[in-house]
Parts: structure tokens; C-alpha cells; sequence
């Protein structure tokens, strides 16, 4: 992963801790979507046993006459219980835009039912904000 991806990263999960909606999908894998500079999320294993193979996808679309359209996907070897992995749509640029987004993140294995979480949100010129509800 590039320098500047990480360093991103790290400053989407900290500085963005209001501007998050937190769902609970399964009784072993909860999603929180992450707003901020760069979407994204925070994958937790709440259940008592490691999950291995865990794959995710996380779609952004919306925007001033539906121009925004990205997708990331990636796969999380092992997820310890209790332990969490954050992750982001990696993007070359930072977004920008108006409009209202939707934030759809996917996570799977071929042991546990496919999890799904969508927000909804407003894009404000590089800053993503999600409504919660």
C-alpha cells in the first residue's frame, strides 16, 4: 500500500469518528460505513472464533447527476476474534463533488452468510458526511 494511502487512511478513522453510522448486520461480522475525505469502512468479527477468507466489496455511486461511481474490493486472510480491519476505496485523487451518495459494503466467505450495509450521505465538494437511519 502506498505511503500516502496509509497515512489517509489513518486520518479518515481518526478524524472522523461523528460522521460515522454504526450497524450491526450478523452476530459475528458488524460493518461501520466511515465518511470523511475517502469512504470506506471498519469491519469487526464480534463473535468468539477467527474468521478466515473474508472478502469485501465497497461501492460509492450518487452524486450531481450520478456521475460518482466507484467501487473497491479486498480480502482480509484472517479477522481474530474481537479484532477489526479498516479499509478504504483506494482513489488517486480526492474526490469531488455535490450531490447525494449512496455507500454500499459487502463482506463474505464461504462459511458465513453474506453481510450487507447501505447509507446514505451527501458529498460536499471533498467531504463525504453520512446521514444516519
Amino acid at each position: 500500500m502506498e505511503k500516502i494511502s496509509i497515512i489517509t487512511l489513518i486520518l479518515t478513522v481518526l478524524l472522523c469518528p461523528l460522521f460515522i453510522c454504526p450497524v450491526s448486520a450478523s452476530p459475528q461480522i458488524e460493518i461501520t460505513p466511515l465518511g470523511g475525505f475517502f469512504p470506506g469502512a471498519i469491519i469487526r468479527n464480534t463473535g468468539d472464533e477467527d474468521i478466515y477468507n473474508l472478502q469485501y466489496k465497497i461501492e460509492l455511486t450518487g452524486g450531481i447527476l450520478n456521475k460518482i461511481n466507484l467501487t473497491g474490493a479486498g480480502f482480509i486472510s484472517m479477522l481474530p476474534a474481537g479484532d477489526e480491519f479498516a479499509t478504504a476505496i483506494r482513489i488517486s485523487m480526492p474526490l469531488v463533488g455535490f450531490g447525494y451518495i449512496q455507500l454500499h459494503i459487502e463482506v463474505w466467505n464461504e462459511d458465513i452468510q453474506q453481510v450487507e450495509v447501505t447509507v446514505k450521505g451527501i458529498l460536499l465538494f471533498v467531504f463525504i458526511l453520512l446521514i444516519p437511519g
